[in-house]
């Protein structure tokens, strides 16, 4: 467990379990965002030294939300924000039981909520105090600027449930009101109707939307159109507790041959987490064909209460073979495939991430030319962070020339061609360069133009090492090292007229940071 990440830091101190209702015997059978909650919930949030607790309901006919905000920068008393006494909260007041008793009705009469559901504001200070209380006697204040962020859900239940049974989701008699005869449905399981409510955390299709379903047909007509039984609808899910967050998105991992086996994946990025399976299944898996695993590894995105499947295959251990055969995993082969997710300004985009898994399980290719032109993008809009002194820059190039290794074939991945060299040794030549000015305090604003121009083709190389030329002449140190350094790294080959104007870039930072870091 990595103490480093805020889930674990926080999750340890706190004792908090993991994110899973299920995991902690809390069901939770909402299928929506609009759905009603079972359980009374605040949502906390920890950024930027400041401790923030939230629950949004109903006020006086619109939406409003109580706040209990902390800032340990200025630690003075917290800010709370209670527009209204009263918040109305959407509460399920039939589906949830302890010992035959409606949790709501615990709710209730232990004073956390009233009749109607709604939850005070007097209510809403108290735990947040009790909670904040509790986090300055866990949590070193000093401690919490090594990390920027960190979310998590506050679960308020009565005081009667420490010494109660559990609680159970019953569902309604009148939820299936099927009077179909018994028969066998596409899972084998003997059945006696159709559901009419959606799946919880597995939407394979659109439910109620005539548009997106199969021959248009919707709920309880849906179900019998694919032959899926109530005895079996209960059971279509996506585990909780096998799902595996990588770069944003959730990954699962499972034996088709052994179903109920878990996966011990460890690592970071998703190369490292297949590769941990297929060690796994390697231990594991006997010598008849009828004992070889088959790994499933599905990936999904969540927005909401959908989910996209983004990716579902099957890979038998021969191909997780041919696949870890291509390049052999190391430190840079952590999160190295994470660096094709862009990140912009307002959206998240895996679309080349996940093209490039996919290549990668499927045992083809990736174009090298854009896998280049896309680390380019990426050193860019880290260039300025890495010029400030910042230790990235090793680790970006290790894991970008892992992933050509990994996506490309052999002889085109890491070997570059004569253009590509010039710019890399110019590259090291102009690293050198900087480098040597910095150490003897002679930088000026004209020294690092050099590493900033928005394009490196054969014009702009030539007028780097002209400038370096004319710098070194002008220097008032001993340059005589240097120069000898310089005139060894002098690529011996121009760049070819017909590919003059193509972005060298990524090669000639290559060189830089190499030598300049």
């Amino acid at each position: 467990m990595d103490s480093n990440k805020p889930e674990f830091y926080f999750q340890n101190l706190l004792s908090m379990p993991s994110n899973n209702l299920t995991q902690v015997n809390l069901p939770n059978r909402a299928t929506g965002a609009n759905s009603k909650k079972p359980y009374v919930e605040f949502y906390g949030r920890y950024e930027k030294n400041k401790l923030s607790l939230s629950i949004t309901g109903g006020g006086q006919g619109q939406k409003e939300t109580f706040e209990y905000v902390y800032n340990f920068e200025d630690s003075k008393a917290p800010v709370i924000v209670t527009p209204v006494d009263f918040l109305r909260l959407r509460l399920d007041d039939e589906s949830y039981f302890v010992d035959n008793r409606l949790l709501f009705n615990a709710y209730k009469d232990s004073g956390i909520v009233t009749p109607d559901g709604a939850l005070s504001s007097k209510v809403f200070v108290a735990v947040c105090e009790v909670f904040f209380s509790f986090w300055k006697e866990k949590i070193v204040i000093a401690e919490l600027n090594k990390f920027s962020r960190f979310v998590f859900r506050i679960v308020v239940l009565p005081l009667s449930l420490l010494t109660q049974g559990k609680i159970v989701y019953k569902r309604q008699e009148n939820e299936e009101d099927d009077s179909e005869e018994l028969f066998e449905d596409c899972f084998g399981n003997m059945a006696t109707g159709y559901s009419s409510s959606p799946t919880v955390n597995a939407k394979f299709f659109s439910f109620d939307d005539e548009a997106f379903t199969l021959n248009c047909k919707i709920k309880k007509d849906f179900y019998r159109n694919l032959g899926v039984g109530i005895e079996s609808f209960s059971k279509i899910n996506l585990p909780p507790d096998k799902v595996v967050k990588i770069g944003g998105l959730e990954w699962y991992f499972f034996d088709l041959t052994k179903s109920a086996l878990n996966f011990d994946t460890k690592g970071y990025g998703i190369y490292d987490k297949l590769y941990s399976a297929y060690q796994f299944l390697s231990n594991l898996s006997g010598l008849s064909v009828q004992d070889r695993s088959v790994l499933k590894v599905i990936c999904t995105k969540r927005a909401q209460a959908k989910i996209e499947v983004l990716l579902d295959e099957n890979l038998t251990l021969e191909q997780l073979d041919e696949m870890f055969r291509r390049a052999q995993g190391n430190f840079n082969s952590r999160m190295a495939l994470e660096l094709l997710i862009t990140d912009g300004a307002r959206d998240i985009i895996w679309t080349d991430y996940v093209s490039a898994i996919r290549h990668f399980m499927n045992g083809t290719y990736f174009g090298r030319d854009f896998l280049v032109q896309r680390f380019t993008c990426v050193l860019r809009s880290k260039l300025w962070d890495w010029l400030k002194g910042k230790k990235d820059a090793d680790n970006f190039f290790g894991k970008s020339q892992f992933c050509l290794e990994l996506l490309t074939k052999t002889e085109s991945g890491l070997n570059m061609n004569k253009n590509e060299i010039y710019a890399y040794k110019i590259g090291i030549i102009a690293g050198k360069y900087v480098k040597f000015k910095q150490i003897n305090g002679e930088v000026n604003n004209s020294t690092k133009d050099i590493l900033t121009y928005s394009k490196y083709d054969r014009e702009h190389l030539r007028f780097v090492y002209k400038r370096i030329g004319i710098g070194l002449s002008l220097s008032k140190s001993d340059t005589a090292d240097l120069s000898k350094a310089i005139k060894n790294d002098t690529p011996q080959e121009e760049i070819d007229d017909i590919q003059a104007n193509d972005d060298y870039s990524y090669f000639f930072y290559k060189g830089v940071f190499e030598n300049l870091t």
